[in-house]
């Protein structure tokens, strides 16, 4: 990647350079609205309703995913685990220790990994799924209208 030099009057920004600048946002889920709740075997990682999306990328980008989770030990005290997934690759792994939650209300958390995308371009999937760590009991991903979910990616530029 080339230096970063300040734009001047008269400065013009090559090919090169212009396919180095970030994409921005290249999918956003929509709002997830609707509780999810592990089924049994709470221990296996779930795919959490809501939380897939499809997406083109370009290659040799670094790219961020950004989600929005309302974990609740629905079935008691217990830790949750999230795991991100890109197309069959496991991303990033997230642990929610049961003392960061209320067995009576949902707390909102922001999960984010950042990772160098292949070096091919591609359409791909990206997924959220869940389980319970400590015991066998349901765990939730809590959502409503008020307490919403979501799933963004994000092209933070070349790499």
């Amino acid at each position: 990647m080339p230096n970063a030099a300040l734009a001047t009057t008269g400065s013009v920004l090559t090919a090169t350079e212009y396919n180095y600048l970030p994409r921005g946002v290249l999918a956003r889920s929509a709002n997830v609205t609707s509780q999810f709740t592990t089924s049994s075997t709470h221990t296996t990682f779930q795919d959490v309703t809501g939380y897939s999306i499809s997406t083109t990328y370009f290659a040799s980008r670094i790219l961020r995913v950004t989600v929005q989770v309302n974990p609740y030990p629905s079935g008691g005290t217990n830790n949750v685990s999230y795991k991100l997934v890109r197309g069959s690759t496991d991303l990033a792994s997230f642990d929610i220790p049961a003392e960061a939650m209320s067995t009576t209300f949902a707390h909102s958390m922001t999960l984010s990994h950042t990772f160098s995308g292949p070096s091919t371009g591609a359409t791909e999937t990206f997924k959220l799924q869940m389980r319970a760590n400590s015991t066998n009991t349901a765990v939730a991903n809590f959502a409503s209208s008020t307490l919403i979910g979501l799933i963004v990616i994000e092209d933070l530029g070349a790499q």
